[in-house]
C-alpha cells in the first residue's frame, strides 16, 4: 500500500506539472500573437480601461451614462459605464500594440487619459504607430498625455510611441480644462528604467485652460532614469485661450530625468495668457531643445506675465535650445494693478530662465519680432539668469514697428515698453551681437546693453541701434556702439557705452547741416557721438545738445579709450589719435561699414612669472630703489567685436600713470618715480628698460612707450631739499619714438631683499645627520652590550 501512495503521489505531481506546464505556453502564444500584431480586445481592469489599439469612441448612451463605443458609434465594446475618474489607455497593460490608437471623448467627463498603454515594469507597452486623444463638446478635459504612461516599480517599464503623439482638446470647457501633455509619462524611484518616448508630439487646447506642455514629463527619484523625450517635433496651437502656463517642451525631475526634444513651435490666436516658456523646464534633470524654437503670437488681448523664448532650469537643471524665432502681433501687454497702488505689466525675454547653477543657454541667435502691438513693460533680447546661472544667447536681435503705449486711465497717462538687446543676469552676458530696430514706434528707453540690480549694463559685443520711421520716439538710450539712422532721433538722456568712447552714427541719407541727434541732458558731451565717413558738428542750443552732419566722405576714426580694472592706477593717454594702428584693410573695411575701436586696458598683475621678476630686480639692483607694483597694459583692437592684441606700436604714445594712494610718500619725504618696462621680443627673449618720469607732479609718472607688456612701478626716497634731476636727455630724445631709454643695465638698481635667516637650509641634510648619529651611536654601544651578555 505505502508503494502504491507513492505512485499515486508521483502521478498527481506530474499532472500537476503538465497543466502548469499548458498554461505557460498559452501565455506565451497570446503575448507572441499580441506583438504579431494580433491585438486583445477592449478590457476594464478596477477604474482602467485599456483599448489595446481599438479605436474607441467614449459617449452616452440612451439611458444618458457614458460607455465605450467603437468609433462609428454604433457598437457598445463594454458594458460597464464610465465614470468621472475612469482612467483610459488607448493602448494596453503591459502588452505591446501593432499599429496606431485613437481615442475620441465626445462630451464626456473622465479621469487621466493617455494615448499610449501602461506598463508598471512587468513587460512592454509600446506603440508601433501613431496614438491620438481628441475631446470634443462642452466638458472639461481633466488630465490628458499624449503618449503612454511607464511607471518603473516591477522592472524597467517602456510605454514608448514611435509615431506622433497628440492631444487635441477641442470641447469647449464648461469651467477650466486641466493639465494637456503632448507626450508621455516616465518615473521611477529606484534602480530600474523607465521610458516614455516618442517620436513627435501634437498639444492643442482652446478656452479656459490651467496649462499644456508640448513633451512629456520625467520622475527619477532614484539610481534608474526615466526618459519621456520627443525625438523630433513638438508643435503646440492655442486657439482662443484663457491659459494660464505654456511650456513648449517637456518637464525633467531628478538628475537622471530626461525631456527633451528636437523642436518646439507654438502658435497662438488669441486671447489671454500669463506665462509661455517655450522651451523645456528641467529641475536637475535635462529638457534641452536640440534645434529652433518658432513663437507666433497674434491677437492676444492679454499678455500679462512672463514669456521666455527659450527654457527654464532650476537646482542645476539644464534646458538649453539651439535657436529662438519669436513674433508678436497685434496683441497687447497692459498695466495693471497686481495689489491696491501696486501696478505691474509683462515682461517677454528672447531667451531663458534660470537660478544658481542651472543653464538655459541659447546656442545660437535669438529674433523677436513686434509688429502693431500695444506694449509696456519689458522687452529683453537674452534670458535671465540669477546667481551663476548661465541664460545666454549666441546674438539677439529685436524689431519693432508700428508699437505703441498702454494708457491708464486710473493713473491718466500712457505707459512704454522698455528695451534691452541683451537679457538680464547677476554676471556678464557674453553676448556677441545684438541688434534692436525701431520704425514708427515709441519706447521708454532703449539699451544696447543688458540689466543688471535694476541698472543697464553694457554687452561683451557689438550693439547697435537702428532708428527707421517718422513716428518714433525714443526717451532714453544707450550703450550702443553703433547708431543707423534714417531721420533725426530726439532723446531726454544718452548713456555711453564706454567713457571716452563714442557711439558711431550711420546716416548715408542725411544731409549736411541737419541735425542727426538732439539730446536734452545736461551732462552731454561732444564726445558722445561721431559720424563715419564723415564728422559731426556739436552745438548747446538752450537746454538741447545738438550733433550736426559737418563733412561726409572722411573716414572717421573712434579715438583711443582707456579701460582700467578695479583697484588698479588710473592711465590717460595723451595723443589719442589711432591712425597710425589702422592698417589698410582696416580702412577698407571702416569704408564698407566695419566698426573698430582701439582700449588701452590696464591690469594689476599679482603674481609675475619668475622671469619677470628675475629681470626687474636685476634692472633695480645698485639705485636701492624699491619696487611698487607691477602692471599689465596693452593695447586692443576691437574690429566688429573681435578683439586682437598690438604690443608694438610703431609710434612712440605718451602715457601718464597715477601713482596709487598707498604708494603716495608723507610730507616729509621726496618721492621719485620710475617705470620699468618688461617686454617680450618675437624670439621669446626679455628686453628691460628703465623709463623716468617725466613730468614735475609728485603724484603722477609720465613717460613715453612704443611698445606695451608688463610695467613695474618703482620708486627712491628723498629729503625735502633734495633735487631731483631732469629726465636724461639722452634716454629721452634720441629715442622720442621709442621708450624713454634705450634696454640697459648699467643704470639698474636692485629691489631691496629681505635678509638671510637660514630658512633655506635643506632637510636632506638634517636627514643624513641623523642617520650618521646613529650609526656612530649603534657601533659605539654594540661591543658593550655584547660583553654583558
Amino acid at each position: 500500500m505505502k508503494k502504491l501512495r507513492k505512485i499515486v503521489l508521483m502521478a498527481a505531481i506530474i499532472g500537476l506539472l503538465s497543466a502548469l506546464s499548458g498554461l505557460t505556453v498559452w501565455a506565451d502564444e497570446a503575448a507572441a500573437s499580441g506583438a504579431d500584431g494580433e491585438n486583445a480586445g477592449v478590457m476594464k481592469e478596477g477604474s482602467h480601461i485599456y483599448a489595446n489599439g481599438v479605436p474607441i469612441l467614449i459617449k452616452q448612451g440612451a439611458d444618458g451614462k457614458a460607455y465605450v463605443y467603437d468609433q462609428s458609434g454604433t457598437e457598445k465594446l463594454l458594458e460597464d459605464e464610465v465614470g468621472p475618474g475612469t482612467a483610459i489607455y488607448g493602448g494596453g497593460k503591459n502588452v505591446p500594440v501593432e499599429g496606431d490608437t485613437s481615442i475620441v471623448i465626445d462630451n464626456v467627463q473622465t479621469g487621466f487619459v493617455y494615448g499610449g498603454g501602461y506598463s508598471d515594469g512587468s513587460g512592454n507597452a509600446d506603440v508601433s504607430g501613431n496614438v491620438t486623444v481628441l475631446i470634443k463638446g462642452k466638458v472639461d478635459a481633466s488630465t490628458v498625455y499624449g503618449g503612454g504612461r511607464a511607471d518603473a516599480a516591477k522592472g524597467d517599464a517602456s510605454a514608448n510611441v514611435k509615431g506622433t503623439a497628440s492631444a487635441k482638446i477641442l470641447a469647449d470647457p464648461t469651467g477650466n480644462h486641466g493639465s494637456i501633455y503632448g507626450g508621455g509619462y516616465a518615473s521611477t524611484s529606484g534602480s530600474f528604467q523607465a521610458s516614455a518616448v516618442v517620436g513627435n508630439a501634437y498639444a492643442q487646447t482652446k478656452g479656459r485652460t490651467y496649462s499644456l506642455r508640448g513633451g512629456g514629463t520625467a520622475h527619477a527619484g532614484g539610481d534608474g532614469s526615466a526618459r519621456a523625450d520627443v525625438k523630433g517635433k513638438i508643435s503646440i496651437q492655442l486657439d482662443a485661450v484663457d491659459i494660464r502656463e505654456v511650456y513648449g517642451g517637456g518637464y525633467a525631475s531628478g538628475k537622471n530625468a530626461g525631456a527633451g526634444a528636437g523642436s518646439v513651435e507654438v502658435i497662438g490666436n488669441g486671447n489671454e495668457m500669463m506665462i509661455l516658456c517655450a522651451g523645456g523646464d528641467a529641475d536637475k534633470g535635462n529638457a534641452d531643445i536640440a534645434g529652433n524654437i518658432r513663437i507666433e503670437l497674434k491677437n492676444f488681448s492679454n499678455l500679462y506675465g512672463y514669456i521666455y523664448g527659450g527654457g527654464n532650469a532650476v537646482n542645476g537643471g539644464s534646458a538649453n535650445a539651439g535657436s529662438v524665432k519669436m513674433l508678436v502681433k497685434d496683441s497687447i501687454t497692459p498695466v495693471e494693478e497686481q495689489f491696491k497702488d501696486y501696478w505691474v505689466c509683462a515682461a517677454i525675454y528672447g531667451g531663458g530662465t534660470v537660478d544658481a547653477a542651472s543653464k538655459a543657454d541659447v546656442a545660437g541667435s535669438v529674433e523677436m519680432e513686434f509688429t502693431g502691438d500695444k506694449l509696456a513693460g519689458s522687452i529683453l533680447g537674452g534670458g535671465e539668469a540669477k546667481g551663476d546661472g548661465s541664460a545666454d544667447v549666441g546674438s539677439s536681435q529685436i524689431q519693432m514697428s508700428e508699437c505703441s503705449g498702454i494708457f491708464v486711465d486710473e493713473l491718466d497717462d500712457t505707459f512704454y515698453a522698455s528695451a534691452a538687446a541683451g537679457g538680464e543676469a547677476e554676471g556678464d552676458v557674453p553676448c556677441s551681437k545684438a541688434e534692436l530696430t525701431v520704425s514708427n514706434s515709441q519706447l521708454d528707453t532703449a539699451w544696447g546693453g543688458y540689466v543688471k540690480g535694476g541698472q543697464p549694463c553694457p554687452l561683451e559685443g557689438t550693439a547697435v541701434l537702428q532708428v527707421t520711421g517718422d513716428k518714433t520716439k525714443i526717451r532714453e538710450a544707450g550703450q550702443f556702439d553703433t547708431i543707423e539712422l534714417k531721420r533725426p532721433l530726439s532723446l531726454e538722456n544718452f548713456v555711453p557705452k564706454k567713457e571716452g568712447v563714442p557711439a558711431v552714427l550711420i546716416a548715408p541719407d542725411m544731409k549736411i547741416g541737419e541735425t542727426a541727434i538732439a539730446c536734452g541732458s545736461g551732462e552731454a558731451q561732444a564726445g558722445w557721438f561721431a559720424l563715419r565717413e564723415g564728422s559731426l558738428g556739436y552745438e548747446k542750443v538752450e537746454n538741447q545738445s545738438l550733433w550736426k552732419i559737418k563733412e561726409k566722405g572722411t573716414v572717421a576714426i573712434p579715438p583711443i579709450s582707456t579701460e582700467v580694472k578695479p583697484g588698479v592706477p588710473d592711465i590717460a593717454i595723451k595723443d589719442k589719435d589711432a591712425q597710425s594702428f589702422l592698417s589698410e584693410e582696416d580702412k577698407t573695411d571702416i569704408a564698407a561699414g566695419s566698426l573698430i575701436q582701439f582700449v588701452v586696458r590696464v591690469d594689476k598683475v599679482e603674481s609675475p612669472s619668475g622671469e619677470v621678476v628675475k629681470e626687474v630686480k636685476n634692472a633695480l639692483t645698485d639705485s636701492g630703489k624699491t619696487l611698487g607694483s607691477y602692471l599689465d597694459i596693452n593695447l586692443i583692437k576691437i574690429k566688429d567685436g573681435t578683439e586682437s592684441n598690438i604690443s608694438e606700436l610703431g609710434k612712440s604714445m605718451e602715457m601718464t600713470i597715477s601713482v596709487p594712494e598707498e604708494l603716495l610718500p608723507d610730507s616729509d619725504i621726496k618721492r621719485e618715480f620710475s617705470v620699468v618696462h618688461v617686454h617680450e621680443e618675437q624670439d621669446g627673449t626679455l628686453v628691460t628698460t628703465e623709463l623716468f618720469d617725466q613730468d614735475d607732479n609728485d603724484k603722477t609718472v609720465t613717460v613715453a612707450v612704443d611698445r606695451l607688456s608688463t610695467f613695474a612701478l618703482a620708486y627712491t626716497d628723498h629729503g625735502q631739499n633734495h633735487q631731483v634731476p631732469a629726465a636724461n636727455s639722452e634716454k629721452t630724445g634720441e629715442a622720442k619714438d621709442k621708450d624713454s631709454a634705450a634696454p640697459s643695465s648699467a643704470n639698474a638698481t636692485s629691489v631691496q631683499e629681505t635678509p638671510a635667516t637660514g630658512d633655506d637650509f635643506s632637510l636632506w641634510q638634517w636627514v643624513l645627520l641623523a642617520l650618521a648619529s646613529g650609526v656612530i651611536i649603534f657601533l659605539c654601544v654594540r661591543p658593550f652590550r655584547k660583553k654583558e651578555q
